[in-house]
């Protein structure tokens, strides 16, 4: 026996799928290695539509909200804050090991530097 489709069925597909896609991309977007100008806009939105697809399931039932009402737009608002909120936190993460790596390797320059200067008394 075939499913009526209605609009509340829509509505509910485009909810659950609509907001963890908007948190992907948007993570996507910021993200070092995939957030680059090296990486077409197109292939990061195709990868953070798989995933979604992938993660979808995955997730509790969101609530039935219209994705076009004022709830929908500030849900919509949230996601995407928390997704950029979350690249810019992986951003931070990976250039913390960045500023570490150029630490040691300046200490390991100027420590060397004394055996390299000869004293001119």
């Amino acid at each position: 026996m075939p499913t009526e489709i209605s609009a509340d069925l829509i509505n509910q597909w485009v909810g659950q799928h609509l907001w963890p896609l908007f948190r992907l991309a948007s993570f996507m977007m910021v993200i070092p290695f995939i957030g680059t100008q090296l990486v077409p806009a197109r292939v990061r939105l195709g990868l953070a539509l798989i995933i979604t697809i992938l993660v979808v399931p995955m997730i509790p039932p969101v609530p039935q909200v219209d994705a076009f009402s004022a709830d929908g737009v500030v849900i919509t608002l949230q996601q995407i804050l928390i997704g950029v909120g979350m690249g810019f936190a992986l951003t931070a993460l990976f250039q913390l090991f960045v500023v570490a790596g150029q630490m040691i390797a300046m200490q390991m320059g100027l420590g060397f530097a004394p055996w390299l200067i000869r004293p001119t008394a």
